[in-house]
């Protein structure tokens, strides 16, 4: 029951620290880009056929719902965001509750939820963060494959680093993790 109020506690203060003044200028280009590829979107444009978008083909896809839930404007891109790197500080407790218990998850998830440079990626409409649950996500999927042997990981473990992938590409080093789990496995 601890845990269970802990890791609440830990992801309510994650949501508070993204939720906070979120209209303020940031000075970062690739926020307007952003605005004016899912502002495009809403016109009807799509990218890569009509948009030029220089980051993985999913990123605008798994943005524009939020986008357009949020209100549709700069604020509305990074709560985007900072909905997604909630995935990623999940991922983490569970990768720690893996490999070290409650007391791993805890401190696992709290040292990202304090991270400056997390906090910011996660508080600006940025790419990073959105591709880092899905990688986060597919080192646990991994480990639950080596723990447990079950087919359905490995297919997860293997999806999830793709869809990361599709989002930005710079999460390539999650494949290292992963299949380090996938071969110490043994077996097949």
């Amino acid at each position: 029951a601890i845990e269970i109020v802990i890791a609440v506690a830990m992801l309510l203060i994650a949501v508070l620290m993204r939720g906070v003044n979120l209209t303020g200028y940031s000075g970062d280009l690739d926020e307007g880009i952003r605005g004016i590829q899912l502002l495009l979107m809403r016109a009807g444009f799509r990218p890569f056929k009509d948009i030029y978008a220089s980051q993985g083909p999913l990123l605008l896809d798994l943005l524009y719902p939020l986008y357009l839930a949020f209100g549709g404007s700069l604020a509305a891109i990074r709560l985007a965001v900072g909905t997604y790197s909630l995935i990623g500080l999940i991922g983490t407790y569970l990768i720690g509750r893996t490999l070290a218990g409650p007391v791993g998850a805890a401190s696992a998830t709290a040292l990202l939820v304090l991270s400056p440079t997390y906090l910011r990626n996660s508080r600006q409409a940025l790419a990073e963060n959105v591709a880092l649950g899905p990688a986060i996500l597919a080192v646990w999927a991994a480990l639950m494959f080596q723990r447990r042997g079950s087919a359905g990981w490995l297919i997860a473990a293997g999806a999830l680093l793709g869809v990361s992938l599709l989002i930005k590409p710079i999460t390539i080093a999650a494949a290292l993790p992963v299949g380090l789990a996938i071969l110490l496995r043994g077996g097949r």
